[in-house]
């Protein structure tokens, strides 16, 4: 006899802190924990039973959840992920949020770098379709995960392997980036299985975080409508003074995030 779904979050809780086996058999048996715990009477398939193995071993091994599934959650969307790419944050869909709310209905060419698994341009082009959307990316194994979401989703982008801006026509009415912007100073600070799972080509920058900031920032040709970049909770500063240098008649400015830290810079031009 095969076991049950309460089985299987049973001896999953007994394995594992409460909010992992959770995560695991919500994700496992794609249904609420509240059903597993009042109703888990159903059979585990053998399909499941061999996702579990897999994701089990995985998890033990120090595997985050989103890469032992290979999936995460972005804006409503469900994104492919692999450790060639970032595991989505919820404030990178602030970002989004931001563009959306400036510009949500225009048909506009928007520039995507540093794409990774595509969430930020995907997303873009999934709220509003008159977006002409570029996503760029050095990695060309993250470009392959980004084409895959863009075709399970149903997303027409344009993809271009780059070093920043230097392979893309310019000029884009956009450009938004959640670029690498940690230093390596700032490795003690992170997690474990953040420094060992996920891409430091996606995370690390020299210049204690800054050089691709202003690598792409004096790359940008012309003046766009907007540049919108993540930051980290004390870039701020130096970060807002690389747009007016290249864009004095901008209006430059600071988004705060859910947690109240400085996250999004931005330069709006008329």
């Amino acid at each position: 006899m095969r076991k049950t779904r309460q089985q299987v979050r049973q001896e999953l809780e007994r394995q594992f802190d409460a909010s992992v086996a959770r995560y695991i058999v919500e994700e496992l048996f794609q249904c609420s924990y509240a059903e597993l715990v009042h109703d888990g009477t159903a059979e585990v398939t053998p399909t499941e039973e061999e996702t579990l193995r897999h994701v089990v071993k995985r998890v033990e091994a120090g595997y985050p959840l989103q890469y032992a599934f290979e999936r995460a959650y972005f804006y409503g969307y469900t994104f492919h992920v692999n450790e060639y790419v970032l595991i989505p944050r919820p404030e990178t869909e602030e970002l989004v949020y931001f563009i959306l709310q400036k510009f949500g209905d225009e048909s506009l060419r928007v520039l995507d770098i540093g794409t990774g698994s595509g969430v930020i341009a995907l997303t873009l082009k999934l709220e509003n379709r008159h977006f002409d959307v570029t996503a760029v990316d050095i990695s060309e194994d993250a470009l392959h995960v980004a084409k895959r979401n863009a075709e399970e989703l149903g997303a027409d982008i344009t993809f271009v392997q780059s070093d920043g801006l230097e392979a893309v026509e310019q000029p884009f009415d956009i450009i938004v980036s959640n670029p690498p912007y940690i230093s390596e100073n700032e490795k003690s600070l992170m997690s474990e299985s953040t420094l060992r799972y996920e891409p430091h080509l996606a995370l690390f920058a020299e210049d204690e975080g800054y050089a691709l900031y202003e690598q792409w920032i004096n790359a940008i040709e012309g003046t766009p409508r907007c540049v919108a970049f993540e930051i980290g909770f004390a870039q701020k500063e130096r970060v807002e003074q690389l747009l007016r240098e290249r864009f004095p008649e901008a209006i430059v400015g600071t988004e705060r995030d859910m947690h109240g830290k400085d996250r999004i810079v931005y330069a709006l031009s008329n």
